[in-house]
């Protein structure tokens, strides 16, 4: 089977694992989606490294990005020691409820690559809300080392599309124009 498909099969069974963990607990599925998402990492890498045209480094960011998200959600469903719930999501800091993972770097004139994870949020304004603190946070530590900076985000989401007697889940992305931020020196 050929490293594509493969991937197309890890990220279909992560994301079945995923909804299942967050219907029912099981530590054998937690373990398993932990394992796939690793497996998931390394063939993207691996086809990273192959990849020639800009469309196709970009799609297998993107599937890296949805991987790592899905894995920050099984860790922080997966529950430690007797009587715990695993859930952790209920304090007040944003940290604990959206997750920046640094990415691979694709192209060689990025300076850094990152992925925020929601690990709680059901409304998009929240969300959004938790994502800017996190983001603001970032790019000031990154100004205080360059003197200018390219911004680039894209949101990605799960949408649910009600279609005749069945519901289809699909991903879609929306980008933003490209912002430059400077450092102003007085």
């Amino acid at each position: 089977m050929s490293a594509k498909k493969v991937l197309k099969l890890l990220i279909f069974t992560i994301t079945s694992l995923v909804k299942t963990l967050q219907t029912t607990y099981s530590e054998d599925a937690a373990r398993d989606g932990l394992k796939n998402c690793t497996k998931a990492v390394r063939t993207i890498k691996m086809l990273l490294k192959k990849a020639t045209t800009v469309g196709e480094k970009q799609q297998l960011l993107s599937q890296l990005a949805n991987v790592k998200s899905y894995r920050n959600q099984i860790k922080v469903s997966v529950r430690h020691g007797s009587g715990m719930t695993g859930e952790v999501l209920t304090s007040s800091r944003p940290s604990k409820r959206v997750k920046w993972d640094d990415s691979e770097i694709a192209f060689d004139s990025r300076i850094r690559t990152g992925v925020i994870s929601n690990l709680k949020h059901k409304d998009p304004r929240q969300f959004l809300a938790d994502c800017f603190i996190l983001f603001k946070r970032r790019i000031a530590n990154v100004l205080k080392k360059e003197e200018s900076l390219k911004v680039n985000a894209i949101l990605g989401g799960q949408f649910l599309l009600q279609k005749a007697d069945r519901i289809i889940e699909e991903t879609k992305y929306f980008n933003t124009r490209l912002q430059k931020y400077a450092v102003c020196v007085y």
